[in-house]
């Protein structure tokens, strides 16, 4: 088992790094309110130098070793990012399941005239149509619609776009959205949904 002063010099070695790498960080890189004062060319990336910031991190860590019960909060969450691993990977598959039939059943057919009517690509005012927040037309706004009927948030409103875009009597809109509904129920405290 190390010494005090053993485990004390190493401290010390690791807040002089981290210190050091710093100054030179605001050296290279200075803060915009030191630009004005100093004429230094800034033609060093900061993205590159704000990577350096990750040493300060580790100090956390050297905390964590010694405040027993923030140990033991950190290991509770790493045990509980472990166990959720199974549930997060099959809830992104679940939502890029539904995102990449979300577009294969509205890509660009949400665009609606003024009147609330919907367009078709290609027809005349098309591309100065209304289209609403959730969409499908790219995969990043599509896995956003999903997220957004799962956590239950505008879920009617999304519906109601998809009958407005490709009729009722298609229905992918029914068969698209209820089966989604059920896992992003909440429930209250009396135990009924919110």
């Amino acid at each position: 088992m190390p010494s005090w002063h053993t485990r004390t010099g190493r401290r010390l070695k690791h807040e002089g790094v981290t210190v050091t790498i710093s100054i030179v960080e605001v050296m290279l890189s200075p803060p915009t309110f030191l630009a004005n004062f100093i004429d230094i060319d800034n033609s060093i990336n900061s993205g590159s130098l704000s990577s350096l910031r990750t040493f300060r991190l580790f100090r956390i860590f050297k905390l964590a070793k010694s405040w027993k019960a923030m140990h033991k909060l950190l290991l509770l969450i790493m045990k509980t990012c472990l166990d959720i691993t199974n549930f997060a990977f099959l809830l992104g598959l679940f939502m890029y399941i539904y995102s990449l039939l979300g577009m294969q059943f509205f890509a660009n057919r949400l665009t609606f005239d003024e009147y609330g009517y919907a367009m078709l690509p290609g027809q005349d005012g098309y591309d100065d149509g209304d289209v609403p927040r959730a969409n499908y037309d790219n995969l990043t706004w599509a896995f956003t619609t999903v997220f957004g009927v799962l956590s239950g948030e505008n879920w009617n409103s999304a519906m109601y776009d998809g009958w407005r875009a490709i009729g009722m009597q298609v229905g992918w809109s029914c068969v698209l959205f209820p089966p989604r509904l059920p896992s992003g129920w909440r429930r209250g405290s009396s135990g009924q949904p919110v």
